[in-house]
């Protein structure tokens, strides 16, 4: 296995085609969990335990590869990465790994030119000044955002409409890439994605 503390020309190779693609990678302590999780990866390649495995590195997605040294002095590898609730597989060199999790993230968080859409949010948490500001801050920031119109603010909870380049599955998928804002999957009759803030 390739860990967090391990050194080597596999390494290498993927860190380097990582590095070109834009991919922040963490790498894996290998300790008992990890060893757990990867034993039952090379059995079924269950997305549970990619997304498992994600959570406990705080990482937004979970790739897994699996290689065999060929006879013309490389490796051949299967690799599965899990990311936004899909999984999706490669097999080829060291070097597909990288760009399954690359064309993968870039396929889910695209952006259509064409698409705009307005997307009611309700954030709850907002119990104070510093909490309503950073949550404005936060909304404006994000690239695929136009603009945030303030609808109410009721008790501890920020009703907001949201201008979006995309739609809102596109936004939904976006602020769940930070912590700032978690999801709450308490039902609402209005269709708003609901969040809470999350200091």
């Amino acid at each position: 296995w390739i860990s967090a503390g391990a050194s080597g020309p596999e390494r290498e190779t993927i860190d380097k085609v990582a590095k070109v693609r834009g991919l922040p990678l963490i790498w894996p302590a290998m300790d008992a969990q990890d060893l757990a999780t990867a034993t039952a990866l090379v059995s079924n390649h269950a997305l549970e335990q990619l997304t498992a495995s994600a959570a406990r590195y705080r990482a937004d997605g979970a790739l897994f590869g699996m290689a065999t040294r060929s006879g013309a002095g490389g490796s051949n590898a299967q690799f599965t990465f899990a990311f936004a609730g899909e999984t999706g597989e490669r097999q080829g060199s060291l070097e597909e790994g990288v760009h399954l999790a690359a064309d993968r993230c870039a396929k889910s968080l695209t952006v259509s030119p064409n698409v705009r859409s307005d997307v009611r949010v309700r954030v709850g948490g907002i119990v104070n000044l510093d909490a309503y500001a950073r949550t404005l801050n936060y909304l404006e920031g994000l690239t695929i955002v136009r603009a945030v119109a303030i609808d109410q603010l009721q008790a501890d909870v920020l009703d907001i409409r949201v201008s979006v380049r995309g739609d809102a599955a596109l936004l939904g998928k976006t602020i769940a890439l930070d912590r700032r804002l978690t999801v709450d999957n308490s039902p609402n009759s209005d269709g708003a994605l609901s969040f809470n803030y999350s200091p």
